[in-house]
């Protein structure tokens, strides 16, 4: 079997729900010839131990930074690949530039990738800068987000913004927790509005994408899914299994993804208005096992949680195209249906 480490760093508020569900993907990755252990690394030394002691053909990691000597926080995933060893996700510049929504949304735009209109705000010599912009703009209504945090953390309802002084005041607020904001126009109010999720596996031209509908399950003035909606369960991934649109928003996100460097896996997120696209975000490290990825997954009727082995086997596919000596195990193919084997890039 080969052998995987699933990094993360230790997080006491969420540390029996981690456990639950990293000893879930355990026990599946190991359907497929994978034997894999969970370990939280806070340091960049405790990485380094971990690594040496345990020699991994596969690196999964949770988390985005560790401590280095100084204090300072470190990319891990910079540091598993200092080291030559084959790890699952993004290419560290990728998971950097679509940790800033506006970042990416530069990209996008650059790229001619449709997505809402936005400033950035940032404190500088106790000016609000990017706010004189957006006044002047004028676009309301809009809606405001901590440019580098994900999972919907930092949005409730006073996120929307229907005027000058709502727009001040929730800016002065949030840069008062966060270094940047980002006001982007806000389309949740729109009458005929969709939301959808589309999951990748893969990478290049080798990659399964896989829609979903995201419904809330209650009632809202506006539509915005906010962190207590998600742990509250109040949200359901529904499979997009009507061709056009699958392929209407494959396309699209095809595009998004190739535009941001992003492969192995990954989510982005999708708003329609009047049946155009928009896109909001990606999230480059999505939390696994997920809810949302899986039912994504069934949108080409994947059972229980057989994407986690396809997301290692795009990264060993990846791997041995880069040159590395790392085998495909062959319980992978009782694991995965042929058509996931045979997108990946394994006939």
């Amino acid at each position: 079997m080969l052998k995987a480490l699933i990094i993360n760093r230790n997080r006491p508020e969420r540390e029996l729900f981690d456990k639950i569900r990293f000893q879930k993907m355990i026990k599946t990755l190991k359907k497929g010839g994978i034997e894999a252990s969970y370990h939280t690394v806070e340091t960049e030394q405790s990485l380094l131990r971990l690594l040496n002691h345990e020699q991994p053909d596969l690196v999964y990691c949770a988390n985005y930074y560790v401590i280095n000597e100084d204090g300072s926080p470190i990319n891990v995933h910079a540091l598993i690949d200092k080291y030559g060893i084959c790890r699952v996700g993004s290419p560290v510049d990728a998971l950097e530039l679509v940790l800033s929504k506006s970042a990416l949304k530069k990209r996008w735009t650059q790229d001619h990738i449709a997505t809402p209109r936005f400033f950035v705000l940032r404190k500088k010599n106790g000016q609000t800068r990017g706010l004189e912009t957006a006044l002047k703009a004028a676009d309301f209504p809009y809606i405001l987000k901590p440019d580098r945090e994900g999972n919907s953390r930092g949005l409730d309802s006073s996120s929307i913004v229907f005027d000058p002084e709502s727009l001040y005041i929730k800016a002065q607020a949030l840069l008062m927790k966060y270094k940047q904001v980002m006001v982007e126009k806000f389309l949740g109010g729109a009458d005929n509005l969709h939301e959808y999720t589309v999951a990748l596996i893969g990478s290049g031209d080798k990659k399964l994408l896989l829609p979903a509908e995201i419904r809330l399950k209650i009632r809202k003035r506006v539509r915005l899914v906010t962190t207590a909606d998600k742990d509250q369960h109040r949200t359901q991934a529904i499979p997009i299994t009507d061709e056009n649109l699958s392929n209407k928003l494959s396309g699209f996100a095809s595009k998004a993804f190739a535009s941001a460097g992003i492969r192995d896996y990954a989510r982005l997120d999708v708003l329609s208005v009047d049946s155009q696209l928009f896109g909001i975000e990606i999230n480059g490290l999505p939390m696994i096992p997920d809810k949302w990825f899986e039912a994504c997954s069934k949108s080409i009727y994947m059972q229980d949680d057989q994407y986690l082995n396809a997301i290692f086997l795009s990264s060993i596919i990846r791997a041995r195209a880069q040159g590395k000596h790392i085998q495909v195990p062959v319980q992978m193919k009782q694991a995965l249906t042929q058509h996931v084997f045979a997108t990946l890039g394994i006939g």
